[in-house]
C-alpha cells in the first residue's frame, strides 16, 4: 500500500515478502533481502514477523538502514507476543535487546 499511495517522485519504496502478492512485491528470503547495505530510511514489517527466525528479518532491516537516522517500524498482532501490554512490551525489550544495530 506504502509503494501505491506515496508520490514515486518524492519516495522509493521497495516491497518484499515470501511471496510476490502483485507487480510491485519482490519474493524473497526476508532475511536476504536485495538491497544494498545502509540503502534505506525506514524498514516496516507488516505482519511479516510470524517466523521462527525473525530476529533474522530483524537483523536484516539493521544492515539495510541508513547509520544516522533509520527507522524501523513494527506492526503485529498482540497475540504473537503474549495476552497483555505487559507481554508485548517484554516481548519488544528482548528483541531490541538482541539486535546488533
Amino acid at each position: 500500500r506504502l509503494a501505491r499511495d506515496l508520490p514515486a517522485a518524492r519516495f522509493r519504496v521497495h516491497s518484499f515478502d515470501l511471496a510476490a502478492a502483485n507487480e510491485r512485491v519482490v519474493a524473497c528470503d526476508m532475511a536476504n533481502v536485495p538491497l544494498a547495505s545502509r540503502a534505506a530510511d525506514v524498514a516496516v514489517f507488516s505482519l511479516s514477523l510470524m517466523g521462527t527466525n525473525y530476529g533474522d528479518f530483524l537483523r536484516e532491516a539493521g544492515r539495510l538502514l541508513r547509520a544516522e537516522g533509520g527507522w524501523c517500524v513494527v506492526v503485529e498482532v498482540r497475540s504473537r507476543m503474549g495476552r497483555d501490554a505487559g507481554d508485548a512490551d517484554r516481548w519488544v525489550k528482548a528483541v531490541a535487546k538482541s539486535m546488533r544495530w
